[in-house]
């Protein structure tokens, strides 16, 4: 069974995260992704050797390979054309008429410096979905660029994760895991298929503008829409603050942390006095009402405290779960990884890579009962499909032999692969 997607063509003219990702989610859904890029040092994505203290590279089987750059471009084809060069925007050009949506994360000035703009491809193709996955969208700053901590900074996510303190003297905390990046390419991805959902319907193409900005923004709508409604900013609460206990984490006497999320508390208070041997509690009016609970919070998380440091966490989780009460373990990413619901839902999957050996990835997390999600192939390295595809856009073999001796595709005089 093929992909949602399957027949869609799409041209990813990306560099390092953002809106290689969502072309890669478009690939994960079967459409045929062309990922291009300039010969010789390719994506820049492809030197990135470190991120957050944590390797991005793997050596295996006498290959080093990036991570960054495998992850951002799994399911892609690749070619290396020099688009400062005339000839190499003709071939872009050839290859837009036969595209069905194009993704960039350039700078405007940059596309319309080389031609590339939609107003300049538009009538080439009048049916291309062409998405620009910017930094900041439109507006004062649309030409500055930006980064995933830039976009966090600018958002207004990074306050909120901030360390505890007085107004003066808290300092942000960077969250690990490129979010902006992800969330970014997640909106600019959704609305790639929104307009391809559009020209179905209308046969006509056009520009979508999305940003990581607009993605962030939206990832924290309550915060933007409380603050617009109340001023209230959003809080940084200590776990011993917390309004409702039964919506907090605790340490077990392993040292491992777990949570529990009941939400409406009243719902379950009695369940967890059962639970915990605490039956004395659920009547007791300090503790009885989710606002009596608030107001003696800092001596009921005290009492839970203590009682969870008693045993470790996998006996709470057990306990608590088979009570009825919403719990989780706070896990590492380690131990994550170990769920096997990520694999039985298709979150992660395993491909036999030819120079890496069997190699892991996150794809697109939704099951599709008729056409599924799948994992075709590695990242591609730099110019490997030039022949292949060029010739899919109406190239022949001495056409793409002159090109290559001209410089105009190829993987460059610095580098031959990755």
């Amino acid at each position: 069974m093929g992909g949602v997607l399957d027949g869609v063509r799409v041209l990813d003219v990306t560099a390092y995260a953002q809106g290689a990702l969502a072309s890669a989610l478009l690939a994960d859904l079967g459409a045929d992704v062309v990922k291009v890029e300039p010969p010789g040092e390719g994506d820049p994505s492809r030197a990135i050797t470190a991120v957050w203290e944590t390797t991005q590279v793997v050596e295996r089987n006498g290959h080093t390979h990036g991570l960054a750059f495998e992850f951002f471009n799994r399911n892609k084809r690749g070619v290396a054309i020099d688009l400062k060069r005339a000839e190499g925007r003709e071939v872009l050009g050839r290859m837009v008429a036969g595209a069905d949506v194009l993704v960039h994360n350039y700078r405007e000035a940059t596309m319309r410096s080389l031609g590339l703009a939609y107003a300049e491809l538009q009538p080439r193709n009048p049916a291309l979905v062409y998405v620009w996955s910017s930094a900041t969208g439109r507006g004062v700053e649309d030409d500055s660029g930006g980064f995933d901590i830039t976009g966090l900074a600018r958002s207004g996510l990074l306050d909120p994760l901030g360390t505890l303190g007085d107004e003066t003297d808290v300092e942000p905390i960077y969250p690990t895991g490129a979010y902006g990046d992800v969330m970014g390419a997640t909106i600019t991805a959704f609305a790639a298929l929104a307009g391809l959902f559009h020209r179905a319907e209308t046969g006509e193409g056009q520009a979508i503008l999305t940003s990581q900005l607009g993605a962030l923004t939206w990832l924290q709508y309550n915060n933007f829409t409380t603050y617009l409604a109340t001023g209230q900013r959003p809080r940084r609460t200590a776990r011993r603050a917390q309004a409702n206990p039964l919506f907090n984490w605790y340490r077990c006497s392993d040292g491992r942390w777990m949570c529990l999320g009941s939400f409406r508390s009243d719902r379950h208070w009695d369940l967890l006095c059962a639970a915990l041997g605490l039956l004395e509690l659920v009547d007791d009016p300090r503790f009885a009402t989710a606002a009596a609970r608030a107001e003696h919070r800092g001596e009921l998380i005290g009492r839970l405290d203590a009682i969870f440091a008693t045993a470790p966490r996998d006996e709470w989780m057990t306990r608590l779960s088979a009570a009825g009460l919403i719990v989780a373990p706070i896990r590492t990413v380690e131990e994550a990884s170990r769920d096997d619901g990520l694999w039985e839902n298709g979150y992660l999957k395993e491909l036999d890579h030819d120079l890496l050996g069997p190699v892991t990835y996150g794809v697109f997390p939704a099951e599709f009962g008729a056409s599924p999600v799948s994992l075709r192939r590695r990242a591609p390295l730099l110019a490997e499909d030039d022949d292949q595809v060029l010739a899919e856009y109406g190239y022949n073999r001495a056409e793409v032999a002159a090109l290559r001796l001209g410089g105009v595709i190829g993987p460059g005089p610095t580098r031959s692969s990755r």
